[in-house]
């Protein structure tokens, strides 16, 4: 019982980090963001890094700019 009222709670805060997210990126200005009215919204911040998605270098762009940057070298 107690892990379903956890779910609940980390589903609320996800829809309510998108709805401000979205607001964020549709380019409103600072008055018009989105603002969680959920009493718990801010205490529950630790979990931002786990729902949001951070952009990644992929190791297979890294292995495409390494070939191309080795055969330059031996190029004259």
């Amino acid at each position: 019982m107690v892990t379903k009222k956890i779910n609940a709670f980390r589903s609320n805060y996800r829809r309510e980090l998108k709805k401000v997210l979205g607001s964020e990126k549709s380019g409103a200005g600072i008055t018009d963001i989105y603002r969680s009215s959920l009493w718990y919204y801010n205490d529950f911040a630790f979990l931002w890094d786990q729902e949001v998605q951070q952009d990644r270098i992929s190791s297979m762009d890294n292995e495409g700019e390494g070939n191309n940057h080795e055969t330059s070298l031996e190029d004259p």
